[in-house]
């Protein structure tokens, strides 16, 4: 779905525009217009509400297995659950706020947001990946040297200082993403409880 005020691509279930905030599908604010575009209002209310706890328990989850990575021992459990978890948690919240736009325009803010958390998220995990591919390469290649009676040392001390470099700078980047993400988790928290009690009245 394109928006009409700035031509961007929306999500086809998006009620506002994620990038200017322009209404799509010709939305306004209120809940009154809520019961006016949908035949069952409390029925939409009750999907919305039932989205609302389900993004506040995945963000507990996704919470406790992100604490857990900086415990060591326990990380190489938890890493790959706490990853999962919280992009999950972060589509979920995407897809309610984009839905809940209709009632309460913050949440369009709040979308914007956790778009921009997960594109760093998911980027940070990429640069980890690319960097360990790397080492993994190195280790082969040196393995293949030594094997052949040629000294690796000569032939891969820049590419491992380079790739030490990288891992490095994708490792920081990496927690200081996590770190945004666990402070934007504890921060929303309280958006979502509130909406969906007043959903559930």
């Amino acid at each position: 779905m394109f928006c009409s005020k700035c031509g961007k691509e929306n999500l086809e279930d998006a009620n506002f525009c994620a990038f200017c905030g322009a209404p799509l599908n010709d939305f306004t604010l209120g809940r009154a217009n809520v019961k006016e575009n949908t035949g069952t209002p409390e029925k939409k209310n009750s999907e919305l509400a039932a989205q609302a706890e389900s993004c506040n328990t995945i963000m507990i989850v996704s919470l406790v297995f992100c604490c857990l990575n900086y415990v060591p021992y326990f990380n190489f459990l938890t890493c790959i659950p706490a990853i999962v978890l919280t992009i999950i948690a972060m589509n979920k919240a995407i897809s309610f706020c984009s839905n809940y736009a209709v009632i309460d325009i913050k949440a369009t803010e709040v979308e914007k947001s956790v778009r921009r958390v997960r594109y760093h998220y998911i980027l940070s995990i990429g640069a980890v990946v690319i960097v360990i591919g790397f080492f993994i390469i190195a280790a082969v290649v040196a393995a293949l040297l030594d094997s052949s009676g040629k000294e690796s040392y000569e032939y891969l001390l820049w590419p491992a200082i380079f790739t030490l470099f990288l891992g490095v700078a994708a490792f920081i980047y990496n927690i200081a993403v996590s770190i945004v993400c666990l402070v934007k988790w504890i921060s929303l928290k309280p958006y979502f409880e509130n909406a969906q009690k007043e959903l559930s009245q």
